[in-house]
């Protein structure tokens, strides 16, 4: 996502992204703050920014494998 000028946003909390550390999802063109790379449904961590990670995405939102998964059978982590 970019702004007016042309600079990138973070797809969670939407503010631009500033210079240093983001992760980078490439192939869906989803750029995040460190801080803001959680989980949709359990507010993990999801990475450092210090090394490649494994996430899940669905509708646009970040999850984590656990929750990814309890999804798919109906159940949702944080309702329990």
């Amino acid at each position: 996502m970019l702004t007016v000028s042309g600079k990138l946003r973070c797809a969670h909390c939407t503010c631009e992204l500033g210079r240093g550390s983001a992760m980078i999802i490439e192939a869906l063109g989803l750029f995040y703050h460190i801080n803001c790379f959680r989980c949709h449904v359990c507010d993990k961590m999801l990475g450092t920014g210090s090394q490649t990670t494994d996430v899940r995405v669905r509708d646009g939102k970040l999850h984590c494998e656990k929750c990814y998964s309890n999804e798919d059978i109906g159940v949702r982590l944080s309702e329990i």
